[in-house]
């Protein structure tokens, strides 16, 4: 069991997902900007301004960054998903370990991999194939230049 947590940090890596700036309200150094992917709405807050970087134009297509640990998930009840950073995905894979699980989510047909504790899988009850929210927070997005 404690290979499988060596072998889920060793694997640690970003997900990645491609969108277009939409907006930018900026303020002294910070800006928040926010990114359309498919038909979600993504908000991320970056230490940039149009100013300072040439990437952060609205028009420009970008990669959200985020880590697998920064994933929260919560059950879907067909209800319509609103506000940033939220967004419908179908879970294809589970690896369980005692204190960590391993979930490969399904976001229009892209690949989302998600760690979080096991006791919240076995508080949701969270099963294969079925459909999750998945939810970031706007200082866990970063920003990648396409």
């Amino acid at each position: 069991m404690l290979h499988l947590l060596i072998e889920l940090s060793e694997d640690l890596k970003m997900n990645k997902l491609k969108g277009q700036i939409i907006a930018i309200e900026s303020s002294d150094q910070l800006s928040l900007v926010d990114i359309q992917v498919g038909e979600d709405m993504f908000c991320a807050i970056v230490i940039d301004t149009k100013q300072s970087t040439s990437y952060l134009q609205i028009g420009n297509t970008i990669n959200l960054l985020f880590k697998e640990t920064e994933i929260f998930l919560k059950s879907y009840h067909q209800k319509k998903i609103k506000g940033c950073n939220k967004f419908v995905a179908s879970i294809k894979n589970l690896r369980a370990a005692p204190i960590l699980t391993e979930i490969k989510l399904d976001y229009n047909h892209q690949e989302i991999t998600a760690i979080i504790l096991s006791r919240s899988i076995h508080k949701h009850n969270y099963t294969k194939d079925e459909q999750v929210v998945v939810i970031l927070r706007a200082h866990e997005i970063m920003l990648q230049n396409e």
